[in-house]
């Protein structure tokens, strides 16, 4: 990453069911991987990011507010209950309770961290400067397998970094009790290029087989 391919090829794989309105959005936002190696992305460049009429339901992709999550304390060697926000990784048809199974599924979650204090946490490892400057631009440009940038969602001014590397699971039951409130819990939706972005980012970190090593 970044990318080689172009628009064209993208679109060659999107699904049927999509109206031309939302092909022609995803091809104009597709635009936006043609940018020099040297450069990272400006944020303000990632349109279509996000979905304008999110469903009544929980998404694949979608971004939530205060998860419970089991955080590790480095210094007493144990684990901290904590609330932070998540993205939803697991399939939007394991998510729903309908879906009776024999097998029941949970869902699977990554942590988000707001951009600033995670540029925070860097500098007080590497200090500022340039090398601080490569790791945001680094960021902005998706150049990491584990870690995916998403941009301010609408009415919203933080940006998040997403770890990849921190998944956890959340009960699905008790991620359906919030559906009342959905529009509390839920910060954003994916839209059609933020999803494909995220999915890329998913498969890369998880799947990458090309390395010409054998492990």
């Amino acid at each position: 990453m970044p990318f080689e391919t172009t628009s064209e090829d993208f679109l060659r794989f999107l699904p049927n069911y999509l109206t031309r309105e939302d092909k022609d959005r995803l091809a104009d936002a597709l635009e936006q991987f043609k940018v020099e190696k040297s450069q990272a992305w400006n944020s303000k460049l990632l349109t279509h990011f996000y979905s304008r009429n999110p469903f009544d339901y929980f998404l694949q992709g979608d971004l939530l507010r205060q998860i419970r999550y089991a955080n590790w304390n480095a210094e007493s060697k144990s684990f901290d209950k904590i609330y932070l926000n998540a993205i939803i990784l697991s399939n939007t048809c394991d998510l729903d309770l309908s879906n009776q199974r024999n097998i029941t599924k949970e869902v699977v979650l990554a942590p988000l961290t707001e951009f600033r204090r995670y540029k925070q946490k860097l500098e007080m490892r590497i200090g500022s400067g340039e090398k601080l400057k490569s790791l945001e631009d680094g960021i902005k440009a998706q150049v990491y397998s584990s870690l995916l940038y998403l941009p301010p969602a609408p009415g919203t001014t933080d940006d998040f970094v997403c770890h990849l590397d921190k998944a956890f699971w959340f009960p699905t039951e008790e991620l359906n009790s919030y559906l009342p409130d959905l529009s509390q819990t839920r910060i954003s939706s994916l839209d059609y290029f933020g999803y494909y972005l995220f999915l890329v980012k998913l498969s890369y970190h998880f799947c990458r087989l090309p390395e010409e090593k054998q492990r």
